[in-house]
């Protein structure tokens, strides 16, 4: 059963917006989660590319702009490591953003 279905249930009518909330989270945490796999894909792809000596040599503006990516990424599974819960991961709206 679809959440659209069981919002029509006479046993949502008591906790309709308890149900209406969780539809909420659960829709942002379901767009993080695959921000955060798009996010995830691109720099893995590119900290090989910016990992070469010689590539930070020839790209050193993109090098540097990489360096700030790679750090952004890094703070965020270090804070995910320590709290590994899926609605706290996600529950900033900055964090969408940003990826």
């Amino acid at each position: 059963m679809t959440i659209q279905t069981s919002m029509g249930s006479k046993f949502v009518a008591e906790i309709r917006d308890e149900v209406e909330m969780w539809e909420k989270k659960l829709g942002y945490i379901s767009d993080c989660i695959d921000e955060w796999l798009v996010f995830q894909k691109s720099w893995m792809y590119l900290e090989n590319i910016f990992n070469a000596e010689d590539i930070q040599k020839q790209l050193p503006a993109e090098a540097k702009m990489f360096q700030l990516v790679d750090k952004f990424w890094k703070d965020i599974m270090i804070r995910t490591k320590k709290n590994p819960l899926v609605t706290e991961a996600c529950a900033s709206q900055v964090l969408l953003e940003r990826f």
